[in-house]
C-alpha cells in the first residue's frame, strides 16, 4: 500500500504544496501526512476523501 501514499506524495508536489500547507487543508497533522506518504500509515476513509478532495482528485 505504499503506493498510494507515494501517489499523494506526487501530486501533493505537482501542485507545488508543503506537507504542511496540504495537512493544514486537509486537517490533519503534517506528521500523519509524512507517515500516509511513507506508508506508515494507512488513512481511514474521511481522511482519504478530504486528502483526494484537497489534491483534486
Amino acid at each position: 500500500m505504499a503506493s498510494i501514499g507515494n501517489a499523494v506524495g506526487r501530486a501533493r508536489m505537482a501542485r507545488n504544496l508543503t506537507q504542511t500547507e496540504l495537512a493544514r487543508r486537509a486537517g490533519i497533522s503534517r506528521q500523519a501526512l509524512g507517515a500516509i506518504e511513507s506508508g506508515v500509515y494507512h488513512p481511514g476513509v474521511a481522511i482519504a476523501i478530504r486528502l483526494a478532495r484537497e489534491l483534486g482528485e
